[in-house]
């Protein structure tokens, strides 16, 4: 999944009680530009960095662990493509209905989700 870095630093700002006045104002930026910037996936590079140095949070450190998820899944992908043979594949569809504030624990249900196939003998991947 690629990371929408507008959406990490609302999440961030909201997190810190900021709503997008407090936010444009701490950042240093109109009100429509902080708008439009939870709005993007992408930011350039000088501006990510001022906006960590003023919401004092390493936003440079999620690209790095979303592309150690990606390794993670490639390298979990590859393993089950050697799977023995009698192996059955499948592919399943999670729909998930909830708040927005509730998303972040996604990873941990999917976490918890994995451990509980594998406890009865199923590879999640």
């Amino acid at each position: 999944m690629k990371l929408h870095i507008g959406k990490e630093i609302k999440k961030k700002a909201q997190d810190k009680g900021w709503n997008i006045k407090t936010f444009a104002e701490k950042i240093g930026i109109p009100y429509r530009t902080a708008q439009y910037l939870f709005e993007r996936e992408e930011i350039s590079t000088a501006q990510l960095l001022e906006i960590s140095n003023k919401m004092d949070f390493n936003f440079m450190r999620l690209y790095k662990l979303d592309s150690e998820r990606d390794q993670e899944f490639q390298d979990d992908f590859e393993e089950f493509g050697k799977a023995p043979e009698g192996f059955i594949t499948m592919s399943l569809t999670l729909n998930v209905a909830g708040r927005e504030s509730t998303f972040g624990q996604l990873p941990k249900l999917i976490q918890t989700t994995k451990e509980y196939a594998k406890g009865l003998g199923f590879k999640l991947i």
